[in-house]
């Protein structure tokens, strides 16, 4: 019979083997393939002495699929903390869900003493993290909606009174609280 100290050092050691075994088939799934065909295409190169050599027509095509792709993820999420009024980089929250991703599974195996809670409770703290920021970007639109009347009829009786439609809108910016102003 072992401890249950050397029982949840057995677990640790092999949800981490688990991670390091997922990481590397991520690794060779998304990057090795990379290398691999980086590493044959300079053996073609020096083989043929050509430097316009391509192993496939549409090398080019799928990196710029690839980097259209991330390129729609990075933009969609930074407009989702840009009308969730969060000041915050896109780096800095994908480094904060990280931190709390794995916090949140430390605690959880260490709570349960299950190593198999590490994947929900990873993907638990990040979707909170995103939920969050659903919350914040629904709260400032529905606060946004709410000025919205007040400042047309702001906008409205300056423009009658004579001010120019800029000022107008200066006068709104200056009267009202964010996020309208």
């Amino acid at each position: 019979m072992m401890s249950p100290w050397s029982l949840t050092c057995w677990r640790m050691a092999i949800s981490t083997a688990i991670a390091a075994i997922v990481g590397s088939m991520i690794y060779e799934y998304f990057f090795a393939y990379r290398v691999r065909l980086a590493e044959r295409m300079s053996r073609l190169r020096r083989r043929h002495g050509d430097t316009q050599t391509s192993l496939f027509n549409s090398e080019k095509a799928q990196d710029v699929a690839i980097t259209r792709f991330v390129g729609k993820v990075q933009a969609r999420v930074s407009l989702s903390l840009e009308k969730a009024g969060l000041s915050i980089s896109l780096g800095k929250l994908v480094v904060i869900g990280l931190v709390a991703g794995l916090a949140l599974s430390a605690l959880a195996v260490l709570i349960s003493r299950r190593w198999w809670v590490i994947a929900p409770a990873f993907c638990l703290a990040v979707g909170l993290q995103f939920g969050y920021l659903v919350i914040c970007r629904n709260r400032r639109q529905a606060l946004l909606l709410s000025q919205l009347p007040k400042a047309f009829e702001v906008i409205a009786s300056a423009v009658r009174s004579g001010r120019t439609v800029s000022s107008s809108f200066q006068l709104v910016a200056d009267e009202f609280d964010s996020p309208i102003s």
